[in-house]
């Protein structure tokens, strides 16, 4: 059953043990949700650098808003209990309410504080137009974008340069599949938990376009080195 449901990623840490906290209180609370760890498992400079930790709170998309709005009212609690040098203090009102108008950007404490200093300095916040707002964000956020530039010429570049041998190609192969994957298959996670494309469709066909020439030069080149090799050492 579980594996039928659709999660998106919530919330993301580099603390095992935040991200883990954030699951039990979910679960406490009724909330489908799941830890996924992202974390890169080899660390090529042998660091143990905790920035590269990764660890996703993934929730099902039919709770998301529910566990936003339990998220919210959790923060709220701790409201009186922070610090007047907290950065957020300091803040213009144009700004405060640029928080809780692209409170996605946000954490959920930073937009409940938010709307609490405003309160305080007298600005009024109706709940139906913050409702407004987030509507409004979301349909600004479900638009698709278009591939910057560079990423489509260095795609074909890439893919073209696998049959002229101008780059080696263990190097050249992996990068114009990363950036045609990228263009094809990258979505993004809406703050209502619904995953929507992230290119356009224009930059979704170039990226399918790259990953087909990218594997088709591949095995040309493949069949030229081999055919070349056998030549020589036969």
């Amino acid at each position: 059953m579980s594996e039928n449901i659709d999660y998106s990623t919530f919330k993301r840490f580099i603390h095992k043990e935040e991200a883990e906290d954030l699951v039990l209180f979910f679960q406490e609370k009724g909330i489908v949700c799941r830890l996924k760890d992202n974390t890169t498992h080899f660390d090529v400079s042998f660091s143990n650098n905790p920035m590269l930790n990764d660890f996703h709170v993934e929730v099902a998309s039919h709770d998301f808003l529910r566990a936003d709005e339990l998220l919210q009212a959790e923060m709220e609690k701790s409201i009186h209990e922070i610090e007047s040098d907290y950065y957020l203090f300091s803040f213009s009102d144009d700004e405060l309410l640029e928080i809780v108008r692209k409170r996605d950007e946000w954490s959920s404490f930073d937009f409940v504080l938010s709307k609490h200093i405003l309160k305080q300095r007298g600005v009024d916040l109706d709940q139906a137009v913050i409702q407004e707002n987030f509507e409004n964000r979301v349909e600004e956020l479900r638009l698709e974008e278009k591939a910057p530039q560079w990423m489509i010429v260095g795609g074909y570049l890439a893919a073209f340069s696998v049959i002229f041998l101008i780059f080696l190609p263990e190097l050249a192969i992996p990068f114009a599949l990363l950036l045609g994957v990228t263009m094809r298959f990258r979505y993004k996670t809406l703050p209502t938990g619904e995953k929507v494309k992230f290119y356009d469709a224009s930059s979704r066909k170039h990226g399918a376009v790259i990953i087909v020439l990218a594997i088709f030069f591949s095995v040309i080149a493949l069949f030229v080195a081999q055919t070349v090799f056998d030549r020589l050492f036969s």
